[in-house]
């Protein structure tokens, strides 16, 4: 059963996971027209490359009719190839085409579901989602308050101690200077 409950012409139900499946299909028809495209090139390229070593004027003379009798061959059957390649191709493009507007039909319809049914499981899965994010948004404004009352008490005892500091080092000071005599401190060498 679909998410929203609603059958389009078909009587399939539609919801996002069919939205999600359609543009996985297209994905996957747009890497198909680009590996299909790439091979018909390469083809093209080993198709020339073949013809361009027989043409070529240091080919052996006594072999160059019976490779040219190959060759041609070879190309005829590579064209049959390339153009079933560049036609699978094509309808490739065409089915991304297609794809594209059932996209488009299946986003319609859960659109119409969801401005016709306002009590639908879409609407309440928003609501829950919006208080969910609420109650996140209540939870950092708690911490983000815990947070600069603890910054604040740092910030008092970080000057506390700077007071203590300005108070006691210089006397500190004074005293490790006032119990070294002068003339009878020794250099000790290092």
């Amino acid at each position: 059963m679909g998410f929203l409950n609603v059958n389009d012409a078909i009587g399939i139900p539609v919801g996002p996971s069919t939205l999600v499946r359609v543009q996985e299909v297209e994905e996957a028809v747009h890497q198909i027209i680009m590996v299909l495209q790439s091979n018909a090139d390469v083809m093209e390229k080993v198709k020339l490359f073949y013809v361009d070593i027989v043409a070529d004027t240091q080919f052996p003379e006594s072999q160059r009719d019976d490779c040219k009798k190959h060759v041609a061959a070879f190309v005829s059957d590579m064209n049959e190839i390339i153009y079933d390649t560049k036609m699978q191709a094509e309808r490739a493009k065409v089915l991304s085409t297609l794809i594209k507007d059932r996209k488009e039909i299946v986003w319609l319809n859960i659109s119409r579901a969801i401005s016709t049914d306002t009590n639908c499981q879409f609407h309440q899965l928003i609501q829950h989602l919006q208080t969910q994010a609420a109650l996140r948004q209540e939870k950092s404004a708690q911490s983000m308050e815990d947070l600069a009352g603890k910054s604040t008490r740092e910030a008092i005892a970080v000057r506390i101690i700077a007071v203590i500091t300005l108070v006691f080092l210089p006397a500190t000071f004074i005293a490790v200077r006032q119990s070294i005599p002068l003339g009878s401190a020794k250099l000790i060498p290092l």
